[in-house]
């Protein structure tokens, strides 16, 4: 599963339709608690935040210093406003 963190619902719901065109379970997170609540439910091998999430660099640091088996997450990206959507998805997928 990859999730995909954005509090931008249309670049969020863009990477998304990218992703599954791949056939990838996908979920969707908007805010922490919902990103906690992906996580927690099944685990992800990457977590995908868009270039806004910024703000929570903290808590995505986090995440990604954690064991992977604690969270089953392996990857966390976080992209930039460079970032096109072909090089986000090839990443997500490597």
């Amino acid at each position: 599963m990859i999730v995909v963190y954005s509090t931008n619902r249309v670049w969020r719901t863009a990477v998304a339709a990218a992703l599954r065109v791949h056939d990838v379970d996908v979920r969707m997170a908007s805010r922490q608690a919902e990103l906690a609540k992906c996580l927690a439910h099944s685990p992800a091998a990457v977590v995908i935040a868009g270039a806004e999430a910024g703000r929570y660099r903290e808590a995505m640091q986090t995440l990604a210093a954690l064991p992977s088996h604690s969270t089953g997450t392996h990857v966390v990206h976080a992209t930039t406003p460079d970032d096109t959507m072909e090089d986000i998805v090839r990443r997500a997928l490597s």
